[in-house]
């Protein structure tokens, strides 16, 4: 098997993290003995970067990589039915086939082999998404055939998204597509202070509504604003996606936050107190961006663990 690199391990568990939620990964971590302590990471990103310490990007034997790769053939497996998985199977024999007893490749078969991963990519990307395809493929490739992935990996997508703007013109974007946009942008926000990258998910008029807060933006450029007063008045932000749910262009996440008061936020100074929310927002999307995002969740929630309302709901003042 490949060593995936610190950012490939990195978006592994956040798929992880988004797929089962951050307790739950976290825990059955802990009852398979896979972390050094029982306490609680901070972020996905954190428990990452635990994790790439203890096995060396799943190179090194330790409780950690056989926790890590049976929770992840688990996510897998829950994504992929039996005759997709039959079919995979199918393909990773004809590649397999392009190996030598050595594990390396056949130089007569470097074409074919190149067709038949491409093969593999697509019908895996179907089924799981973009990343969740790439990175089960590298954690199952030996070495020679994970460069091949690596250099191969933007030829390979741009005919998938060829055939997906094809579609997009007559109105028949697939709904997967649109689960896996909300999904990236959903892992962006697990990225300290790239809001940038996180506006660039929403379209120019873009409408964005907080029903939590009352407010209301429109354009990603005034996301990218609002997303940045966020960004500077909570710390160590965790955004973890429960479940969801896609149809047509409509795309619907129920989701965990966590994150510690440092600055101001609508009024409220910093506290310091750590906060979590839970909530739903439901997304429209139209050729690929975001064009309407409404945010669910409890106000009220927010400001009793900020310490700014009274058992009575009174506001304090």
């Amino acid at each position: 098997m490949a060593q995936l690199t610190a950012q490939e391990f990195d978006s592994l568990i956040a798929i992880l993290a988004n797929h089962l939620g951050f307790d739950k990964l976290h825990n059955r971590l802990l009852q398979t003995h896979a972390l050094v302590s029982r306490k609680r990471p901070a972020s996905a990103q954190a428990l990452a970067n635990q994790l790439y310490q203890l096995t060396a990007g799943l190179r090194r034997e330790h409780p950690a990589r056989y926790a890590v790769e049976l929770l992840w053939q688990e996510s897998l497996a829950d994504r992929v039915d039996e005759e997709k998985n039959k079919e995979l199977e199918a393909i990773v024999g004809r590649i397999n086939a392009c190996l030598t007893e050595q594990r390396e490749i056949m130089a007569e078969k470097q074409a074919e082999l190149q067709a038949t991963l491409q093969e593999y990519y697509q019908v895996q990307r179907a089924a799981v998404g973009d990343e969740a395809a790439y990175l089960g493929m590298l954690m199952r490739a030996v070495p020679a055939v994970a460069r091949i992935l690596r250099e191969r990996r933007a030829e390979w997508q741009q005919p998938i998204e060829s055939q997906a703007a094809a579609e997009a013109e007559v109105g028949l974007t697939p709904e997967r597509d649109n689960v896996e946009i909300v999904t990236e942008c959903w892992r962006t926000l697990n990225t300290p202070r790239d809001v940038e990258k996180l506006a660039s998910f929403y379209a120019e008029d873009a409408i964005v509504e907080d029903m939590g807060f009352q407010v209301q933006v429109q354009g990603n450029k005034e996301f990218a604003s609002m997303a940045e007063q966020f960004a500077n008045a909570f710390d160590v932000v965790t955004w973890v996606r429960k479940a969801f749910a896609g149809q047509g262009d409509t795309v619907v996440i129920e989701w965990e936050w966590r994150g510690t008061h440092k600055g101001e936020i609508f009024g409220i100074p910093a506290t310091g107190r750590e906060v979590e929310l839970h909530g739903a927002s439901l997304f429209t999307l139209k050729d690929g961006k975001i064009t309407l995002e409404r945010d669910y969740w409890d106000r009220l929630a927010l400001l009793r663990q900020l310490g700014q309302l009274t058992l009575a709901g009174t506001v304090q003042t």
